[in-house]
């Protein structure tokens, strides 16, 4: 997705890349995230993932 997103702003003559990317937890994919943080593009995920949201007592 972000080599598209970087292609896209390239045809819209933008040569500026992202440096930030915001992911949903979701799709976090370990290796896609440590090559993106490799070429120094910040990463931050959209939502908790389930094992850190607070377990409400019932």
């Amino acid at each position: 997705m972000v080599t598209t997103t970087v292609c896209e702003l390239e045809r819209a003559g933008i040569d500026r890349r992202p440096r930030t990317i915001l992911v949903d937890a979701g799709y976090w994919h370990t290796r896609q995230i440590a090559q993106l943080q490799a070429v120094r593009v910040r990463v931050s995920r959209h939502c908790p993932l389930v094992s850190e949201i607070p377990r409400i007592a019932t």
